[in-house]
Parts: C-alpha cells; sequence; structure tokens
C-alpha cells in the first residue's frame, strides 16, 4: 500500500468515526449520570467541576459544573467503563472507582464528599482573604493571589484548576467541552493558538498573574470571534511609592524537570510609575503516541494491518520581558506605554517505529524514523494608552493602540528507513523542511463608560484592527544522493485581514436584579492568497462583510445574600480560524501520519 493509500484510509476511517459518534449522542435513550457534590459539612458545593473519564486512558468524555445545590447531570454519555473525577478550588482531588453504564441507563451516585486541602507551615497559619472564585452576572472571575498553590506554576498550568477549562498537550483549551476558546491578556487578544499559546502561556509565571476571567458569552465589550468563550488573563499592576521589587523561583519535576523564574522591579512617585518584569523557564515534554490502523476487504475480512509507535520529546527555553510607564499628567489624565518581547527556542524529537503487516498478521516491512524539528517563537509589542477620569461619578475614556508582531519557524529533518522482514534495509528517504511565519497586528480602539443614577451604567466603543498573515512551507526530499523540491508539500499564503467594530452596552441593577444587554457591530474585509507552483495552481479569495450581535443577561439573586442566583445569557458570535492555523498546505508529523 502506497502513502497516499495510507492517507486516505486513515482519513476515511476519522471521518466515519466523527459521523457515528455525532449520530450516537443524539440517540434518545442515552444513560446520563446524576449526583451531588458537598463538603465536610454535607453542604452542596457550587461550581465544582465533574470529569466524566474513559476507565482504560482517562481520556476526557464530557465535563458539568455543579449547582448551588451541589448537584450535577452528565447527559447523552455511551455505556462503557468509565471514572469520575471531580476538582473544586481548595479541595482535595476526588477520584471514583471505575464505573461500569450499561445502555439506556439513569444512574444516580450517591453524594461525593470533598476533603478541604490544607497545608502546615509550622506555627504560622495563612488566611486567603480573596474569594477564591467570584460569579457575575457575565463571567466567573478565578483570583490567583487567592490561590497559594499556584505560586510555582505557569499560567498554562493555573489555567488547568479553573472551572470548566481543561487543557491538552499541543495547546488544545477547551471551555465546558467546546473547542475555539480565545484568550486575551489585560483585555487584548493574544492571536495565538496551538503549541504558540502553550509556549507562551507557560512563559508566565502565576505569581504575575491577578485573577483569570471566565465568559462561555462575553459582552459587546469584546471581539465577536469565538464559538467557545473568551479567557481573559488580568497581570499584576501595582502603584507604590519609592522603589520595591520581587523574585520567585520554581522547580518541578516530573520525568523530566521544568522551571519558572521571575524578577520583577518598580519605580513610582506622585507623577511617574515605571515597571519591569524579566521571565525566564525551561520546558521539558513528551507524548508517547500509538496508531493502529486496519484495514479490511469489502466482505470484512482482514486485508493488512499498520502499528505505529513515536516518541516525542520536547526540551526549551523561554525569555520574556516586559517594561512600562505610566505618567500622570493630572489628576484625571495618565499616559502609560507598554512593550513586551518573548524569545521562545525549542527542539523536538521523534523516535517512531512502524510495521506493515499482511491480512494473517505476518510483518512484511518495517519502518524507522528519526525525526528532528527545530522551532523558533518570537512575540514582540507595543502599547500607547490614555485614561481620562471626567469626574467623580466614574465616566471614564481610554484609549489604546497596539502593534503585535509573531515571528516563528520550524527547521524539520526527516529520515526513514525501510527494512524487510529479515531487519535487512531495502530502502532510504531524508525530508527536509522549513515553515517560517509571520504575523503583523495593527489595532486601535477606545472606550467610554458613563454611570448613570440607580445603579445603571452606559458603555460604548470603537475598534479597528488591521493583520497581516505570512505562512510558508519549504520541503525538498532526499532518495539516495539525489535531492529535489518536494512541490507536493511545499507551499506560501498570504493573508489580510481588517475589521471595523462599534458596541454599544447597557446594565442595571434592581434589588435582586441584574440586568445587562449590549450589541456590537462587526465590518470584516478579507483576501488571501495562494502562491502554488509546478504541481498546485495558484488561488486566492476576497470576502466583504458586515455582522451585528447581540447580548443578553438577566440574573436573579434566590436569597438575600446571593449564594443562590438564577442567570440567563444570550449571545451571538462568529467562528474566525487562528492566525497561525491558516496554513492552507499538509504538513508531515511522520512517514505516514500528516496534518492540515
Amino acid at each position: 500500500m502506497n502513502k497516499n493509500q495510507y492517507i486516505i484510509a486513515f482519513l476515511s476511517c476519522t471521518f466515519l468515526n466523527c459521523i457515528f459518534f455525532a449520530v450516537f449522542a443524539q440517540a434518545q435513550n442515552a444513560p446520563q449520570v446524576t449526583g451531588t457534590i458537598v463538603d465536610g459539612s454535607k453542604k452542596g458545593l457550587d461550581g465544582a467541576v465533574v470529569y466524566w473519564l474513559k476507565a482504560q486512558d482517562s481520556s476526557l468524555v464530557k465535563s458539568a459544573f455543579s449547582e448551588a445545590s451541589g448537584n450535577f447531570e452528565l447527559t447523552d454519555l455511551r455505556a462503557g467503563r468509565f471514572l469520575l473525577m471531580v476538582s473544586q478550588i481548595g479541595y482535595q482531588r476526588y477520584w471514583s472507582e471505575p464505573i461500569t453504564l450499561e445502555a439506556a441507563t439513569k444512574m444516580q451516585l450517591p453524594p461525593i464528599r470533598l476533603q478541604e486541602e490544607g497545608k502546615s507551615l509550622s506555627t504560622v497559619t495563612v488566611t486567603a482573604k480573596l474569594p477564591l472564585i467570584e460569579r457575575k452576572i457575565d463571567r466567573t472571575v478565578l483570583n490567583v493571589e487567592a490561590l497559594i498553590s499556584a505560586a510555582a506554576n505557569s499560567a498554562w498550568e493555573t489555567l488547568e484548576k479553573v472551572p470548566g477549562v481543561v487543557t491538552e498537550e499541543g495547546g488544545g483549551i477547551r471551555l465546558k467541552g467546546k473547542n475555539g476558546v480565545v484568550i486575551f491578556i489585560d483585555d487584548k487578544p493574544t492571536y495565538l493558538s496551538g503549541e504558540q499559546l502553550e509556549a507562551y502561556l507557560k512563559s508566565l509565571p502565576a505569581s504575575s498573574l491577578k485573577q483569570i476571567e471566565v465568559m462561555t458569552n462575553p459582552p459587546a465589550k469584546y471581539d465577536a470571534a469565538g464559538n467557545a468563550g473568551i479567557i481573559n488573563i488580568k497581570t499584576k499592576r501595582t502603584k507604590l511609592q519609592g522603589i520595591y521589587g520581587s523574585a520567585a523561583a520554581a522547580y518541578a519535576q516530573g520525568r523530566y524537570a521544568r522551571s519558572n523564574n521571575s524578577l520583577n522591579l518598580n519605580y513610582g512617585n506622585k507623577k511617574i510609575n515605571a515597571f519591569a518584569n524579566y521571565n525566564f523557564g525551561i520546558q521539558n515534554s513528551f507524548q508517547d503516541l500509538t496508531i493502529n490502523r486496519y484495514y479490511k476487504n469489502t466482505d470484512g475480512s482482514p486485508k493488512s494491518a499498520f502499528t505505529q509507535n513515536s516518541y516525542i520529546r520536547g526540551q526549551g527555553q523561554s525569555h520574556s520581558l516586559k517594561i512600562g510607564l505610566d505618567y500622570s499628567v493630572n489628576e484625571k489624565t495618565t499616559l502609560g506605554f507598554v512593550a513586551t518581547g518573548l524569545i521562545n527556542p525549542s527542539t523536538h524529537t521523534v523516535a517512531n517505529l512502524a510495521s506493515v503487516l499482511d491480512a494473517n498478521g505476518t510483518l512484511t516491512n518495517t519502518v524507522l524514523a528519526d525525526n528532528r524539528n527545530e522551532k523558533g517563537f518570537n512575540n514582540g509589542s507595543a502599547n500607547g494608552n490614555m485614561r481620562h477620569q471626567f469626574d467623580s461619578t466614574g465616566r471614564v475614556l481610554t484609549i489604546d493602540a497596539d502593534y503585535v508582531t509573531y515571528q516563528s519557524s520550524d527547521n524539520q529533518v526527516y529520515k526513514n528507513t525501510f527494512l524487510n522482514p529479515d531487519g535487512v534495509p531495502s530502502y532510504q528517504d531524508r525530508l527536509d523542511g522549513k515553515q517560517p511565519s509571520a504575523i503583523t497586528i495593527y489595532a486601535l480602539k477606545s472606550d467610554y463608560t458613563h454611570p448613570l443614577k440607580s445603579n445603571a451604567s452606559i458603555d460604548a466603543g470603537v475598534k479597528a484592527s488591521y493583520t497581516q498573515t505570512d505562512n510558508e512551507a519549504i520541503y525538498a526530499t532526499t532518495i539516495g544522493s539525489i535531492t529535489a523540491p518536494n512541490y507536493d508539500l511545499s507551499n506560501r499564503f498570504t493573508y489580510n485581514e481588517l475589521i471595523a467594530a462599534a458596541y454599544f452596552n447597557v446594565s442595571k441593577s434592581l434589588k435582586r436584579w441584574d440586568f445587562q444587554a449590549g450589541l456590537r457591530a462587526e465590518t470584516t474585509t478579507m483576501n488571501g492568497y495562494q502562491y502554488g507552483n509546478v504541481n498546485v495552481p495558484a488561488s486566492d479569495f476576497s470576502r466583504n462583510y458586515t455582522s451585528l450581535f447581540p447580548t443578553a443577561f438577566v440574573s436573579y439573586k434566590l436569597d438575600s445574600v446571593g449564594q443562590r442566583v438564577l442567570q440567563f445569557s444570550y449571545g451571538l458570535r462568529i467562528v474566525r480560524p487562528f492566525f497561525l492555523v491558516l496554513y492552507a498546505f499538509i504538513c508531515p508529523l511522520v512517514k505516514f501520519t500528516f496534518y492540515t
């Protein structure tokens, strides 16, 4: 079976599996599991995250939040053998024994009691004054400063502790089971995804974070892109008089070591507040990937099989620097400037062993692969901002101008050796590739807040952003002593996007009721061009459209202290691809596995 046949068979199997799971999830009599999460005093715990995992490999099947009463419900499940894991800030993680779920079963679990998490530091008692989690009308807020266990972690690891958030190797982030989460830093989009986003967040120590805001249905102030919501990470920014600083170092040892270290310096007086933050990190990772593929004849009898194991080892460093200056023109107006930079070199090696078997399970070929990827990821940004407070009522106007650039590279070497069943080499080839990528972003926005009487407020703003993306793949294949360009894998794709937006938002509180409604309008102009080559024709596209995105939020406190809250939200959003995944061509992982 040649390479193309393997790829077609693999994609076909993947497509059929997707159809099967989609149809199965719609079955009317699908199993479901319900239960209650309680604390040591048997009081229901609100906001605990319940994970339904496969018992075989602990892979995630479904997740859910517990309600104010502690009750949770997992629906549209499959029959099989599973595990239940419960996570809640401030409590020890709970793992169940294996649970066997039959078809059409409605299973009620006994109450699950979580044990409080605590540490004894000699005779010192540490008490967190901030609430760990705050629920607001349009977001859930995790106060990182109140999470003592996060001190030695990075921003990436701290995300794993946020209710409803699941992080995956390779930079995947899911919010309540949905992919496509957009990450913001200090109310500014990172424009990153995948490995680049993971590397960036791992370079930020948790000691530099203040809050993590989770918005499954973001208000009109935020960009409309993203079908799973927005996670906004707020960093610390202290304004004190004099010169002061802090340093933090963290080391963790698993199979491999990792470290996050930071140095923070500040200077402040009545007019000026200057700051500098330097972070240094060491990342080590591994992935043990096994893929088994079985091929059958039309009558269902075995035809052939292909097994593959890849051990992927990652090593990298990160250096990030952030400097800024705030200047108070007067009591009402402040001008600011912030510049950031990130350098993240890494190396990934892949040791791959693949076996090709015939219908009887007899070995016909063995493929040995020695692959190496040397990656570089650099980021730089500059922000100029102005904040003007009109009066003591809270009327505020802010203006931000941003310039952001990302540069990434991936130099690849794939060496493959084919062996006969007796272990004698029969064929060798080598694939060399380069994947440079560049993204440049210009953005200008302004926001205005106007408080009204009787606990009401109006917010409005405008924003324009322009993005230029240039992704390229350059490959060459060597067989024997002959090297030739590989035009099937080589290509170049450029993409430009202009978005102009305006929004209006109004909020009102009335006794136990809270209301918020907004409308955002976005006009998008885009064009892309794929250069092509001797094997692939060039192509281009352009598009212009305008969309309206309404949002609405209503909450009602069921008790006088607000422990039980009934919430309703509505929002319309749009899905846009992350810029770093705009590769309009195929990329190899190993000899018989590609992604695009």
